[in-house]
């Protein structure tokens, strides 16, 4: 769930070249696929099945949002089955047919619209006053990554306003925190919480429930378990 750090500083050097070129109107970053493993994987990664999907796909989600990636379009397929076509990984459908005919709600897509449902036109001011992090070895290399990813939105009023979370740590919950400005409250919290991260979601979906949390003043506390994802939107 670390994953999109290794292309971090590659997006941040990309935008940097983009307005360097000084035009009078600002080149748009726009990616024309993304997914957790391309078509070429077929067969060899073993978690396509599984809530891993929607855990990745939220972390380049917000990643995406830290950069602000203007456009951004997730590789889908609408084949049901297997198609023995290398460029149609099952994990590609945003749903799943069951037995009886009746859809079964995948991970990407389940993550995808909770994103979506929080997207707000502008990005949102978050500071990170506090960040635990962890490391976790890529290709002999070390990468430390905090372990909240996060990215908040707001309207163009200034009067709603949205959080969202992915817990990227594999074992425990974490407590957090988050300060509000003078007026606003928390007028929905909602959390995907998988009981494993590589949980099997081919056979039923994995659902988006509500989150407590609790309001002291402007300060909201809220408690995310390992390999999750909490969204909140705020309102003046």
């Amino acid at each position: 769930m670390g994953g999109s750090e290794l292309f971090r500083s590659r997006f941040e050097e990309l935008r940097t070249r983009l307005v360097a070129l000084a035009r009078a109107e600002p080149l748009e970053l726009a990616l024309t696929e993304y997914h957790v493993a391309d078509g070429f994987s077929r067969g060899k990664f073993l978690l396509g099945d599984t809530a891993a999907v929607g855990l990745g796909l939220a972390d380049m989600l917000v990643l995406f949002a830290q950069l602000g990636v203007e456009h951004a379009c997730q590789h889908l397929s609408l084949a049901f089955g297997d198609t023995q076509e290398l460029l149609l990984e099952s994990w590609y459908n945003p749903f799943l047919a069951d037995a009886g005919g009746d859809l079964i709600e995948r991970p990407a897509y389940t993550v995808t619209r909770l994103f979506a449902n929080m997207l707000l036109p502008r990005e949102g001011e978050l500071v990170a006053v506090k960040a635990p992090a962890t490391s976790v070895a890529f290709a002999e290399q070390s990468q430390t990554y905090p372990l909240v990813h996060a990215a908040a939105f707001a309207s163009a009023d200034g009067r709603e306003g949205s959080l969202f979370l992915l817990h990227r740590d594999l074992h425990q919950s974490l407590t957090a925190t988050f300060d509000l400005e003078e007026g606003f409250a928390v007028v929905e919290a909602r959390l995907w919480a998988p009981t494993r991260f590589d949980q099997d979601a081919s056979q039923s979906a994995i659902a988006v429930v509500d989150s407590p949390f609790r309001l002291r003043g402007r300060r909201v506390q809220v408690v995310i378990p390992p390999h999750s994802v909490l969204a909140l939107r705020v309102r003046r």
